[in-house]
């Protein structure tokens, strides 16, 4: 949990936007490039972290990371949050990104009670349609044990994101 914290901490500062920047210019998406140590490909880590997070049953300062990913060659999504969100039977997840009508996840797993994974192929095409023209993403997980759990995250710049994931895709496995 401290190196989540601390990764989140980081990830808090790099999104963050100087005065005089325009929209045209502005990412609220971290991507950086390292070297995988095992195949020794160069691999691509893109990330967004919170702007506000919104608890029921949680006090304190909280923050979650949107990542995008490659595994096995597709896409998905990831969110991870830094308090137990629920589990695959009972959570429910939902979206929305700017004003547009909110999305209901069917297809989601949940890893270690606080990462949300995308990876259904129709449920993650779905959200990447919307993401390169979008400035915001509401992301909420509803549980009957951890309540609801609500993360605002800047998505601005998402083409680029995009670009970097697709491109993250076409290189194959590490």
């Amino acid at each position: 949990m401290r190196v989540f914290a601390a990764i989140a901490g980081a990830l808090l500062l790099a999104g963050c936007q100087t005065a005089g920047q325009s929209d045209a210019t502005v990412s609220d998406w971290k991507i950086e490039q390292k070297q995988d140590e095992i195949s020794g490909k160069v691999r691509t880590n893109i990330s967004a972290t919170t702007v506000k997070v919104d608890l029921t049953s949680h006090s304190g300062i909280h923050a979650a990371v949107l990542g995008l990913s490659c595994t096995k060659g597709a896409p998905s999504i990831m969110v991870y949050y830094d308090w137990p969100v629920g589990t695959t039977n009972n959570a429910a997840i939902s979206y929305r990104f700017d004003d547009a009508p909110g999305v209901d996840v069917k297809n989601f797993r949940m890893m270690n009670l606080q990462a949300v994974v995308i990876d259904n192929k129709a449920e993650v095409s779905k959200f990447l349609s919307q993401l390169p023209t979008a400035r915001t993403l509401y992301f909420r997980v509803s549980s009957p044990v951890a309540g609801q759990s609500n993360a605002l995250f800047g998505v601005r710049g998402g083409s680029m994101a995009l670009d970097a994931l697709n491109q993250e895709c076409s290189t194959g496995p590490a």
